[in-house]
């Protein structure tokens, strides 16, 4: 597989991968609502273009999650409870560890944050 490979290519293989080694039907769909959340917030980048100050943006910065913020649908929600935020970093902390195995990313993601 490519260096360069594009977001949405890193967690459309980390589901199958999780989905190959048997977890469970609810948990992935979890997973992915969480992980196309944050491709689409982020954009469709190569991974080696990913920065720890744009992932902590995600949490914290204007419209991130952990404030005050207007989904895709347009609708304006409130911040995402602790236990959410912590739910969202640590699939987000999966992914990236996944990514890193693999060369994709070099640097921790979620450094700022």
């Amino acid at each position: 597989m490519s260096q360069h490979i594009r977001l949405s290519e890193a967690v459309d293989t980390y589901l199958r991968v999780r989905e190959a080694k048997g977890t469970a039907t609810t948990t992935l769909a979890n997973e992915r609502v969480v992980l196309r959340r944050f491709k689409h917030w982020y954009g469709d980048v190569q991974m080696r273009h990913m920065t720890a100050e744009k992932v902590a943006q995600f949490f914290y910065g204007d419209n991130g999650v952990r404030s005050t913020h207007t989904t895709r649908d347009g609708r304006v929600r409130p911040p995402v409870a602790p236990s959410t935020h912590n739910y969202y970093r640590t699939r987000l902390n999966s992914l990236f560890r996944f990514s890193t195995q693999r060369g994709w990313i070099r640097t921790d993601l979620l450094l700022d944050g």
